[in-house]
């Protein structure tokens, strides 16, 4: 499986997102994510199911059912950002899948949108969800409740 390696901003999305939605932490690569939990959340991307089914077969290519490996969580938000750019063919197979993400590697794309679910400007999520920062996050959480 080609692994996408993640911007900086795009490695703090992600973990916002684990923490977010799947509350695992964000100081390894080592993550649980199961598909039950993570196939409605992903389908507020606006992409159908069959392309997320497509999608998950990329990441998770020998069906275990649960990502283990933050690479894996990071392949899936950049494909689902490579749908939303218009830049996937329709209907794509998980090898045309796998095609596009090595072809499109090095270009910068916007951050994956999920209805419902409110993005954090790219100077918050830098500071506060960059590699190894939990404490970072928890005074974020603190900070959000306290104005909510």
């Amino acid at each position: 499986m080609f692994a996408h390696r993640p911007t900086p901003l795009e490695h703090a999305y992600a973990s916002y997102i684990l923490q977010r939605q799947f509350y695992n932490g964000i100081q390894s690569d080592a993550i649980t994510v199961r598909t039950l939990e993570a196939f409605p959340f992903l389908l507020t991307s606006g992409l159908t199911p069959n392309l997320i089914q497509a999608i998950w077969i990329v990441a998770d290519p020998n069906g275990t059912g649960i990502l283990t490996k933050r690479t894996q969580f990071d392949t899936i938000l950049r494909l689902i950002s490579l749908s939303q750019s218009a830049l996937l063919p329709p209907n794509p197979v998980p090898l045309v899948l796998l095609e596009t993400l090595n072809n499109f590697s090095g270009i910068n794309l916007s951050l994956p949108i999920f209805n419902g679910m409110e993005v954090p400007s790219a100077a918050i999520l830098l500071s506060t969800f960059g590699p190894n920062d939990n404490k970072k996050f928890e005074k974020y959480k603190e900070e959000v409740a306290f104005h909510a």
